[in-house]
């Protein structure tokens, strides 16, 4: 797993301030528009916990776009 090498993570932006918490997609959408490196962005849904996964690591990056339905399974992604 690249989390136990710290080159995956998974990322949660609950509410804040009186601010609603944000998406899986809604934090995929704002690292492809600040232009950040990563690998793989996975994309999963409230059912399947509502997290971000990212990950990078020292070669060529695929950036790679995933989504993980409540199905099961993953599909491409496209924004």
């Amino acid at each position: 797993s690249r989390h136990k090498l710290g080159q995956a993570a998974d990322i949660v932006v609950p509410p804040h301030r009186g601010l609603r918490a944000l998406t899986s997609f809604e934090v995929l959408r704002r690292i492809l528009a600040l232009g950040l490196p990563f690998d793989q962005c996975v994309a999963y849904v409230p059912e399947r916990g509502g997290h971000l996964h990212t990950g990078v690591h020292d070669g060529p990056l695929r950036k790679q776009l995933l989504q993980a339905p409540a199905a099961g399974g993953y599909l491409r992604w496209t924004p």
